[in-house]
């Protein structure tokens, strides 16, 4: 038999566990209608023990005061079918202690051979948040795998439109060359090419938006971009926009890809012209920022670093929390169906995320949004570009080109521009092709132009071959793949240089000529 001590003693360890448990025991008698809280639920509740007043009439009105209206109504209904028909219940509630905080409680009741009600009460509490983390982490893994599958369609879908952007293009300039200035199909080739401009700054977009396209950075004035910007940015918002330029005259310079800063700029203020159809104000600032070592705990992605920063700001609509946990992902809209955007803001995020920056949004309905982006600040300054040497045809014997590019298309409208700019052209379906015609047929070109991706042996290979083959041949490789991609079928020399498609006429009369020049 215990003795007194060990039920003190066993008492101690029980309220010790219940403790340690969050979970606290509650007992109810029908017949006397007395009702037992074990100190837990007390504590559960924020009560004292030793103050609070035990009656089951007060403890019932304590609860019913913390509860919803809905969880009371469901609490009440379970109690009832317990102490009347011996169901047993569990039930999830939320209660709101102090006005302040919110509790998430977990109660359960069974009714015991002795007619009495017995349960117990857990503070679950903790267990709700880390739920709620790991449902908010397997949300955005979500999100990765489904931008990735959408990066991947992107960045294959950007490589089949160069390479016909490609022919469009080199046709186009063609038609555009053999026709007098005042034929009136000029006019319609001029549209033509205008659109192929177009379809080739979209995908430029699909491929930064797949973060396949890293870009040209180099150091640059983020307030010299803004200014000139700022005629298009006016012809965007139009005349009910007011443009207010606040520009950080010591700001730093920043290294990053011009034309991704342009589009990023440009997104963003199509974006406020749509929350603001009445007008309104849009503000563009720019400032240095060091964050607080803090910022960086929250954002270990981020490198510690200074940075130069911008908030675009309008003065429109604004979003709920909501709209603002989608609103870089891909094809999200809050326009109707017919008026979406495509892409959208994941082309800005992509192209900041490619630059090294961040960027965040907050905003209120009613009140505007402001779009925030932080770029590494540069140590270095803006330089000037020497003038590259071309090579000069003048007096000189005409070199000999080697295609080799597996498109039929693609070859044919090369060769004609190339026939056209009186060098010698000769073609290869493929890398293997190529080097028999080079070793088994003789043929010594002074230029190999080559795509990178092909079948058998590919463009990369082929250049590491070549120069042993024929001491002193230049090589340019061209692919409508972005360098991510193109490094997966091997390392590129960087001294070979890229010309990516589409390309017109004149970008690649110039690059070959440079290329011919070099010593």
């Amino acid at each position: 038999m215990f003795s007194f001590k060990s039920l003190i003693f066993n008492d101690e360890i029980v309220k010790k566990a219940q403790s340690i448990a969050q979970t606290g025991a509650w007992e109810y008698d029908p017949g006397s209608q007395s009702m037992y809280w074990s100190q837990e639920v007390f504590r559960i509740f924020d009560q004292n023990p030793q103050t609070a007043d035990n009656s089951p009439a007060k403890i019932a009105e304590q609860v019913a005061g913390k509860l919803n209206k809905a969880d009371k109504s469901k609490l009440d209904s379970l109690f009832r079918a317990c102490v009347q028909k011996g169901t047993p219940f569990e039930l999830e509630l939320s209660i709101t202690l102090n006005n302040e905080y919110q509790k998430h409680l977990l109660v359960c009741g069974k009714a015991m051979g002795d007619s009495k009600i017995v349960g117990y009460i857990r503070d679950i509490s903790d267990t709700k948040k880390a739920l709620t983390e790991k449902n908010r982490m397997l949300e955005q893994l979500h999100q990765v795998h489904k931008l990735e599958a959408v990066s991947r369609l992107a960045g294959s879908m950007a490589h089949d439109l160069n390479n016909i952007l490609t022919v469009v293009m080199g046709y186009t300039e063609e038609l555009l060359d053999a026709i007098d200035s005042d034929d009136p199909l000029r006019h319609d080739l001029k549209e033509i090419e205008h659109a192929c401009q177009r379809a080739n700054n979209l995908v430029k977009q699909l491929q930064s938006f797949s973060h396949k396209q890293a870009g040209v950075k180099k150091v640059l004035s983020l307030n010299n971009t803004i200014n000139e910007l700022q005629p298009l940015l006016s012809r965007i918002c139009g005349g009910k926009i007011e443009i207010d330029l606040q520009l950080e005259p010591k700001l730093g310079y920043l290294k990053a890809d011009s034309s991704h800063l342009e589009q990023i700029i440009t997104n963003i203020t199509l974006n406020a012209r749509e929350a603001m159809p009445d007008g309104g104000k849009l503000l563009l600032k720019t400032y240095n920022l060091k964050p607080p070592a803090q910022f960086f705990t929250d954002n270990p992605d981020i490198i510690r670093a200074q940075y130069v920063a911008m908030d675009i700001s309008d003065s429109g609509v604004g979003m709920t929390e909501d709209v603002m946990e989608h609103i870089f992902e891909p094809f999200f809209s809050t326009k109707k169906q017919t008026e979406g955007t495509g892409l959208g803001l994941a082309t800005v995020y992509g192209m900041v995320q490619q630059n090294g920056g961040y960027i965040r949004v907050s905003s209120l309905p009613g009140k505007g949004t402001t779009f925030t982006l932080l770029l590494p600040r540069s140590s270095g300054s803006p330089a000037e570009i020497a003038s590259p040497k071309f090579f000069n045809p003048e007096n000189e014997p005409a070199k000999h080109i080697l295609v080799v590019e597996d498109d039929e298309a693609i070859c044919d409208m090369i060769c004609k521009i190339l026939s056209k700019l009186n060098f010698q052209v000769s073609t290869a379906n493929d890398g293997n092709e190529a080097l028999i015609m080079i070793k088994s047929g003789g043929l010594k070109p002074d230029l190999v132009l080559s795509d990178v991706v092909m079948p058998g042996l590919n463009g990369i290979d082929l250049a590491a071959l070549l120069p042993r083959l024929v001491p002193g041949i230049k090589i340019i490789l061209m692919s409508g793949y972005s360098e991510r991609v193109i490094s997966q079928h091997g390392k590129r020399d960087p001294r070979i240089p890229l010309i990516q498609k589409p390309f017109s006429k004149s970008e690649l009369e110039s690059r070959i000529r440079q290329v011919l020049a070099e010593e």
